[in-house]
């Protein structure tokens, strides 16, 4: 599954895809006839086998990476990319597996402690495990092409669409534990222990697959993103670039590849006046629905060709929205991040999951309050992921960067407990981040990232942005502890780039979570940030705790680190490719 979302002041876009590839892995005996060039099977086999201990050098999971890919190696003729795309069907077929074994889960609602919370996790469960098996159908696709691995942000994706599938498995396997049944959980982890191990193992594959071809005597020529960039003048890009990596644009800097219409929906920009709508929500009636679901309920993407453009009116909608992946090609906009608000009160103290407690999945606000625990206002999964201008207001976990790619503009998110979290790869740019008042004997954490190994390409950072106590905080500042981050997952990564961090700020900057856990491979970077907060000398002693080079941050600009240039520049929205000076 693929999903594109733009979201403005005014505007969502949604574009989901899906692509289905299937593949055959042949199995032959060890002992046979010789072969035409005169060797045995036997001897193809000890060079096959030498070809996946190659492979799986640069493995996490080395031993189960070895095992799996070697119970195919008796192929006479599998190329490394073959027995990348063999592991890769192997663990689609054991995420199939599990998702199946959730059906059998159902009967055992009613007789646990809290049967609404065991029944959410599951369907989390179930859906997560759904877009598992998508983003595998995707790699799988892809993963035995040997152009792939010529071009960076080809093998960008396909590193992101790997990580995806470890982070919706291990969420699905912490949901149990949320609702409190470690039967269950122990079951799905049992289940899905293999298939996570060997994902995150081809994604070792995948990142290092170059650097062990070389090693091997092979050589594809592959084409570095650098070179790229510096093709189109990457000490000085920015949005008026007119070269999308060689991509063809027309007059107004867009690529060619985008229909008419979508060309004219994103260059018509503020105001939205000329764009005619097929929906209409209104809270008054002046409109032909009173609410968004009710909207969305009525698309019917073989009627409507192209873009199904819904407008919401302004008003306070009080419902809890999803716009799933089935609904396809949906473009949305309203009055404004003040005056178009969608809007819940679902928290876990209220009996909801975490991933079930997001108003929208676009969304906007939850106003459980600093009590009602984890009570999300946004939960995107989307690919190429565009929000601009908007606000996203809650307490603890307000907003979940759950998976996918996103970038936000010129948004302001407040929060107080790890409220922005998730293990997406994630980019903030020129935002308000508003640090709240917690409940009484609360400490607030900007982040919690969640990336689970070190290959994984995702990550939080945060450039120009301003990061400033809310109103009803400024007073108890100082006696109320604020950190940047803590790390929710082992290899979290979090950077802060030229970015107002005031006083609120512990000189400390960055808290554990839970005892030591973690504080040896999280990452947490800063560079040229301003403001009383910003004071680096007393920062803790952390291993990969550290100010970077100018020539570390860029790495982590959108350019580089969202591999940015094409899609950002097609999204129409403002955005900063590199760093300011």
């Amino acid at each position: 599954m693929v999903i594109k979302a733009i979201v403005t002041t005014i505007s969502i876009l949604m574009v989901v895809g899906l692509v289905v590839g299937v593949v055959a892995v042949i199995h032959s005996r060890a002992n046979g006839p010789k072969s035409s060039d005169g060797s045995t099977n036997d001897e193809k086999l000890s060079d096959s086998m030498k070809t996946v201990h190659a492979l799986c050098a640069a493995a996490m999971y080395k031993d189960r990476c070895i095992r799996t890919l070697g119970s195919v190696a008796q192929n006479q003729s599998s190329t490394p990319q073959d027995f990348v795309k063999a592991g890769v069907k192997i663990s689609l077929d054991q995420v199939i597996g599990s998702f199946n074994l959730t059906d059998t889960f159902v009967p055992m609602i009613n007789g646990s402690k809290e049967p609404e919370r065991v029944k959410m996790a599951i369907e989390d469960c179930k859906d997560l495990l759904g877009l598992a098996i998508d983003k595998l159908n995707l790699a799988l696709n892809q993963v035995g092409d040997p152009s792939v691995y010529k071009e960076d942000a080809r093998t960008w994706d396909l590193r992101l669409w790997l990580s995806d599938v470890i982070t919706y498995q291990t969420n699905c396997v912490d949901g149990f534990e949320e609702a409190g049944n470690p039967e269950l959980q122990s079951l799905m982890q049992k289940s899905t222990v293999n298939s996570t191990e060997l994902t995150m193992s081809i994604l070792d594959i995948v990142t290092e697959f170059t650097n062990t071809l070389s090693k091997m005597g092979y050589s594809l020529n592959t084409t570095k993103l650098v070179d790229e960039l510096r093709s189109t003048g990457a000490s000085s890009i920015s949005t008026s670039s007119r070269r999308l990596l060689g991509m063809p644009v027309d007059h107004h800097g867009f690529p060619n590849w985008m229909s008419a219409g979508d060309r004219h929906l994103l260059a018509v920009g503020r105001p939205m006046a000329r764009i005619r709508p097929h929906a209409v929500v209104s809270l008054d009636g002046r409109g032909q629905f009173r609410s968004i679901r009710d909207a969305l309920a009525a698309y019917n993407h073989n009627v409507y060709k192209g873009r199904y453009i819904v407008y919401v009116r302004a008003g306070i909608y009080r419902e809890e929205v999803l716009v799933d992946k089935k609904m396809v090609n949906i473009f949305m906009y309203g009055d404004g991040p003040t005056r178009t608000i969608v809007t819940g009160n679902k928290s876990f103290k209220r009996g909801y999951q975490t991933s079930k407690t997001a108003s929208f999945n676009m969304g906007f606000q939850n106003t459980a309050g600093p009590d009602g625990h984890q009570a999300v206002a946004l939960r995107v999964n989307a690919e190429q992921a565009v929000f601009h201008s908007c606000r996203f207001d809650g307490y603890q976990d307000t907003l979940y960067t759950q998976g996918g790619s996103h970038f936000f503009r010129e948004c302001t998110i407040s929060g107080t407990v790890d409220f922005i979290f998730g293990n997406g790869a994630t980019v903030i740019q020129k935002s308000q981040i508003i640090v709240r008042l917690p409940s009484e004997n609360q400490f607030n954490a900007v982040t919690a990232q969640g990336r689970l190994g070190p290959n994984e390409p995702t990550g939080i950072v945060l450039q120009s942005c301003a990061i400033l106590p809310d109103r009803a905080l400024v007073q108890q500042r100082f006696k109320i502890k604020t950190f940047l981050g803590r790390p929710w997952k082992p290899y979290a990564r979090t950077v802060f780039l030229e970015t107002l961090i005031g006083d609120l700020i512990q000189p400390g900057g960055y808290e554990p979570w839970a005892g030591s856990a973690f504080t040896d491979t999280a990452f947490y970077g800063e560079y040229a940030n301003r403001g009383p907060g910003a004071r680096t000398n007393r920062r803790v002693r952390w291993k990969n705790v550290r100010v970077l080079s100018r020539r570390e941050a860029l790495t982590y600009t959108t350019s580089f680190f969202l591999r940015g240039l094409p899609w950002l520049r097609a999204s129409g929205v403002p955005h900063d490719l590199s760093l300011r000076a």
